[in-house]
């Protein structure tokens, strides 16, 4: 993005959905990537409709961009991206024979930049991953020389990156880390009681199955596509169980959506194990054996039915390229929180640049379309009312930053923002200045503590 940081906000709003876009569809390949290096003779173009009916489903109308996964990008590419591609090249770098050095050293180097890109996904992928790799170790599947190569090519990227963020005055800062996870469900915000039955039961249910079955037949075979089916349930199965935090914190309905990553992979581990040790292979099977047979079915046949649910090529491309309803620079500067600010600074003479700008997620929207730059240490003002903890993180970057006003978002439907009645949440050296009836957003003059 760097590359179009010069650009009008048009043209750099529209490269980012097209990165995101790219970056979305890659991931879908990969997924479906897993799947055809377990199944080689199945056509790709069948797995990957099989993968991306699962995976892009959503539970709202089909004209309406809410209610995919892919809504607003938080869970597909963002949060997942870098843990799918790290289960399609474990399963390549263990089992595949040409090349397999290589994509030790890709393994390796994918462990740090998968854990810091997300905490609530990226870690517990990490986890599964070094599962595997020793399960595979001790059983002798992988020499002692390997699992040193990607423990090197680990640490080196580690230290690649502790010395770039290093060189770019930003440390490594375990606070911003996790402050997200810190702050959701944190108190309640943002939390909702687990329901007693939903579908998170069927979610895990088969994503614990996936481990259980994994560990059932990594050991006790020598069949290489067995143990290339066991090592990719195991993986899914434990990156997905160990991220159920995620959930747990939140309980929304929506937030069940992104776990259905992990379990198409689960889903491929789980059907090419039993597709390999001959359980279908009978051509006439016994009442009990159907029975027997039926859970395993409906998990394989889950895809089918969410197919019909999965969303409008056309609506989900004009998005894409910028002309959706909610992602396109003529509706995004047509909300209320861009037109406050515009109105603010036209009211009351204000000097963008040495403004700055308190809001929600869309924040960074706000600062690309008016110019004013976005001051928050978080990326959610509602982080700011959490705790006194996330509030210092909120506020961190002000005294750097010195601006002489701050325009902060005051409405939101969820929470009320900082305003003139929540001057406890905010930030030391902030006073209000103008406080409008009118327009969404409170202006405070702003004064670095200590001088």
């Amino acid at each position: 993005m760097l590359a179009v940081k010069e650009f009008s906000p048009g043209v750099i709003m529209n490269a980012v959905l097209v990165w995101l876009f790219i970056l979305t569809v890659f991931q879908v390949t990969v997924i479906a990537g897993i799947g055809k290096f377990i199944f080689r003779n199945l056509p790709y173009p069948m797995i990957l409709l099989y993968a991306s009916s699962l995976i892009l489903m959503k539970g709202e109308k089909q004209n309406d961009i809410t209610g995919s996964i892919v809504g607003s990008f938080f869970s597909i590419p963002s949060r997942t991206f870098f843990p799918s591609v790290l289960g399609f090249v474990l399963v390549v770098a263990i089992f595949k024979r040409r090349n397999h050095k290589t994509y030790q050293v890709v393994l390796g180097a994918l462990l740090p930049i998968t854990a810091l890109n997300n905490l609530e996904f990226g870690v517990p992928a990490v986890i599964a991953t070094l599962f595997v790799v020793f399960a595979t170790l001790r059983l002798h599947r992988i020499k002692r020389q390997a699992f040193f190569l990607i423990l090197a090519s680990a640490l080196t990227t580690f230290g690649l990156i502790t010395v770039a963020f290093a060189l770019r005055s930003a440390p490594l800062d375990l606070g911003l880390w996790t402050a997200m996870v810190r702050a959701q469900g944190s108190g309640g915000y943002m939390n909702v009681p687990m329901p007693i039955v939903g579908t998170y039961l069927l979610v895990f249910a088969i994503l614990a199955s996936g481990l259980v079955i994994g560990l059932m037949n990594f050991s006790a075979t020598s069949d290489i596509n067995i143990l290339k089916s066991s090592a990719t349930a195991i993986y899914a199965g434990v990156w997905g169980i160990l991220s159920m935090p995620y959930y747990t914190g939140r309980s929304w309905p929506s937030h069940i959506q992104v776990f259905f990553i992990p379990v198409t992979i689960c889903i491929f581990g789980i059907a090419g194990v039993f597709y390999y040790s001959g359980h279908f292979a009978n051509k006439k099977l016994s009442f009990t054996q159907l029975i027997a047979r039926l859970p395993l079915t409906m998990v394989l046949v889950l895809p089918i039915a969410t197919f019909v649910i999965a969303p409008n090529p056309k609506t989900e491309w004009q998005r894409a390229t910028g002309g959706g309803s909610e992602w396109s620079l003529v509706n995004q500067s047509k909300t209320k929180v861009v037109t406050s600010v515009f109105a603010a600074v036209e009211r009351y003479g204000l000097d963008i640049k040495k403004s700055v700008y308190f809001g929600d997620q869309y924040a960074s929207t706000v600062e690309l379309i008016t110019g004013m730059k976005n001051g928050l240490g978080v990326n959610t003002l509602e982080y700011s009312l959490v705790s006194a903890d996330l509030r210092e993180l909120a506020c961190r970057r002000l005294p750097d930053l010195n601006p002489k006003f701050v325009v902060s978002q005051n409405d939101d439907t969820r929470i009320n923002f900082v305003g003139p009645s929540l001057l406890d949440s905010s930030c030391p050296g902030m006073t209000v200045l103008y406080a409008p009836d009118d327009i969404g957003v409170t202006v405070f003059s702003y004064t670095r503590p200590g001088g």
